[in-house]
């Protein structure tokens, strides 16, 4: 199975994703790639390996609207950068005691 589109095969059972399976999916992902404290990602590429069909109505806004509530909960980090679409984030490392026991939680349910 492609290493990226992991999480959404996890999903395939389900007809939608909710609010929190899409946090777990972002921090997943930024564990995943190595993206803590100084390195980080566009916003946009959080977008991409979700399947719109699953993220319902307002399909690929509630990844970014899941990543703007993951900062406001600290655990993902804001960077403003001049090249891209201007925001790119990071996981906190100060809470990654909290971030990995979440990914963790999120994985374990995924496969039971």
């Amino acid at each position: 199975m492609p290493e990226k589109s992991i999480e959404i095969e996890l999903f395939l059972a389900s007809e939608r994703l909710s609010d929190e399976d899409i946090k777990d999916t972002i921090l997943h992902k930024l564990a995943r790639h190595g993206f803590w404290g100084g390195k980080h990602t566009d916003v946009e590429e959080l977008k991409k390996g979700f399947k719109p069909e699953l993220l319902g109505k307002r399909g690929l806004k509630r990844v970014e609207h899941s990543a703007l509530q993951l900062i406001r909960e600290g655990l993902i980090i804001p960077k403003r950068v001049g090249y891209g679409s201007g925001l790119h984030v990071s996981l906190n490392p100060s809470f990654s005691t909290q971030i990995e026991h979440r990914i963790e939680h999120f994985l374990k349910r995924r496969f039971e």
